[in-house]
């Protein structure tokens, strides 16, 4: 009887926590300077794409990194909230007002060009849905894929 309690306790706890989602950029490049033209005419440019399909807000964290692993989160908020419907699009390393969604302004950038990002959540990994999409002025290096469930 006594185990059978433990094991109740545990449960009853374990159903209050919240769970940690995350989605992740393997691998952006992103180096057309903004407000210039769409599609580039030089260069690639890089989109990450998040939409919140939960009928919750959900507050979500960035975070970047060099092809090594080393922290490149620049300058910004490196959270910001997305309503229940609510999608962002945003280059990772220009904030580019001509292709940029408005709420995604604000939102911190990587200092460099090319690496990863990893996107958090209090959550269930099906909260929020992610793209990647990358554009070059050749038109012959685009693509887009679904952003992979992280850790």
């Amino acid at each position: 009887m006594k185990k059978l309690a433990i094991v109740a306790t545990i449960m009853a706890l374990g159903t209050g926590a919240a769970l940690a989602a995350s989605l992740n950029v393997p691998f952006f490049l992103d180096s057309t300077p903004p407000n210039l033209f769409f599609p580039p005419q030089q260069d690639v440019m890089f989109f990450v794409g998040l939409k919140n399909t939960s009928a919750g807000t959900i507050t979500v964290t960035v975070a970047y990194q060099n092809d090594t692993g080393g922290d490149t989160t620049g300058a910004g908020s490196t959270t910001f909230s997305l309503d229940p419907g609510e999608s962002i699009s945003f280059r990772p390393h220009i904030a580019d007002g001509l292709v940029d969604t408005p709420n995604s302004l604000g939102v911190a950038r990587s200092t460099v060009e090319a690496g990863g990002a990893v996107f958090t959540w209090a959550g269930l990994t099906t909260d929020i849905q992610g793209r990647g999409v990358q554009i070059d002025s050749r038109g012959i290096g685009s693509f887009a894929f679904l952003l992979p469930p992280g850790v």
